[in-house]
């Protein structure tokens, strides 16, 4: 396992494989009403088209994030660095924004320049894995929000053929809820994951 995450990249698993698993058997299972029995051949047909499928969803959820950052002004590791938070105060703000400054030799650097050059220290320094992971679960939850909304699209189209059959309604429902439940984790992991490379690139020197 660890070796297929390596070749492919932890994100390509779950980011793409699986939301886009998730919207092909489901939308199957909307339209047809069972799952078949599939042969190791078709199996891998439904890891292909999946795959392909994941980058349906992966364009839907950009474009979901892009409007939704938008409309909140900008994306959590800025305002992190530049605004008051929970979480960081003004003299971690200035620790962290002075330590790259000097490190680069460059000062006043904006708030995006100076966390792309902390998230490269910290590949650099081989200390990446938990932010990363957590940018691979923010992209995971965020495709899954397309995933679900395909799925809720299909139920409600199918509904509407079917005569409102009470099973797709209730497929319909769920899947409602499955794309506010699934955009609410991909907030917190891209939150998260904002904080941990700040703090990860702050604890450098103290490790």
């Amino acid at each position: 396992m660890d070796r297929a995450l390596s070749f492919f990249g932890v994100y390509d698993v779950f980011g793409y494989l699986a939301s886009g698993l998730t919207a092909v058997v489901g939308v199957w299972w909307v339209v047809e009403g069972s799952i078949p029995h599939l042969s190791i051949v078709a199996l891998l047909g439904l890891l292909g088209a999946s795959y392909i499928a994941g980058q349906l969803t992966a364009i839907l959820g950009n474009l979901w994030e892009k409007l939704w950052w938008r409309w909140k002004g900008d994306k959590p590791y800025i305002w992190l660095i530049e605004e008051d938070s929970r979480d960081f105060g003004k003299q971690l703000r200035t620790a962290i924004s002075s330590r790259i400054d000097a490190e680069v030799g460059v000062r006043d650097l904006g708030a995006r320049e100076r966390f792309n050059l902390a998230r490269a220290k910290l590949r650099l320094e081989g200390f990446e894995r938990r932010a990363e992971t957590m940018r691979a679960m923010h992209g995971l939850c965020r495709n899954l929000v397309g995933a679900a909304a395909l799925i809720c699209v299909a139920a409600i189209g199918t509904s509407i053929v079917d005569d409102g059959e009470a099973r797709l309604m209730v497929v319909a429902a769920g899947s409602f809820l499955a794309i506010w439940a699934f955009l609410w984790r991909a907030l917190k992991f891209e939150y998260r994951f904002g904080r941990e490379v700040w703090l990860s690139y702050l604890a450098l020197r103290m490790s």
